[in-house]
């Protein structure tokens, strides 16, 4: 007897995962939430982005993995509900790990932050040590 249902209904996820969106496709998005759950076997802490349509409309629970938190952090800082409201693009790629398919994140052009201060001191350059002048380059090139 034939099966009436598809694979999602047969195995329900409540996370997105990259099988859910086809490769090459991207998505607009709007972070709505963030939440902290515990979630798999055994149970771990994991944060959670309640994410949303562009328009608004809720669509998807996300569990970003670390590569997508540490963009994240350096794009909207360090607090974590700083990207609530925030507009990011989704995409599915093949990853450098086995090759399998993975979730991209980016933020949207207009909404990138501008990251944090360095801790770092801007380097200096000592007199003379700098790119040369324009009057100061040769026109020649020996061969």
């Amino acid at each position: 007897m034939p099966v009436k249902r598809n694979w999602d209904e047969i195995d329900p996820n409540k996370f997105l995962r990259a099988a859910d969106l086809p490769l090459g496709h991207r998505y607009a998005v709007i972070v709505a939430d963030i939440r902290e759950e515990n979630v798999g076997w055994p149970m771990e802490k994991k944060t959670i982005l309640a994410l949303a349509h562009s328009d608004g409309t809720p669509w998807t629970d996300y569990i970003p993995n670390k590569t997508n938190r540490a963009i994240l952090r350096l794009t909207f800082g360090r607090d974590p509900n700083a990207v609530i409201g925030q507009r990011l693009t989704l995409w599915t790629e093949p990853t450098e790990l086995e090759g399998k398919a993975g979730i991209k994140i980016q933020p949207a052009p207009q909404q990138a932050a501008k990251p944090a201060a360095s801790p770092f001191p801007e380097p200096t350059q000592a007199p003379g040590n700098g790119p040369a002048e324009p009057d100061e380059l040769e026109d020649s090139i020996p061969f």
